[in-house]
């Protein structure tokens, strides 16, 4: 998991570079949402997530990078 995320603001600029952990961190704390997902989904013992490729919120959005 050692995929990079842009995270943008409210406004869709960007603001940093994160790690797709914590991406998913965000949006399992409702802090961001997904817009666009890939096929690929992410699992765990409890859920399974589709992988954020475009997310948005009223905080903060996260779109997916290498």
């Amino acid at each position: 998991m050692h995929t990079r995320v842009l995270v943008l603001n409210a406004s869709y600029e960007p603001l940093s570079v994160i790690s797709l952990r914590r991406a998913i961190a965000l949006l399992t704390r409702k802090k961001a949402e997904i817009v666009e997902s890939a096929e690929q989904v992410l699992r765990s013992m409890r859920s399974v997530m589709a992988w954020p490729l475009v997310t948005g919120g009223a905080s903060t959005a996260v779109v997916e990078g290498r």
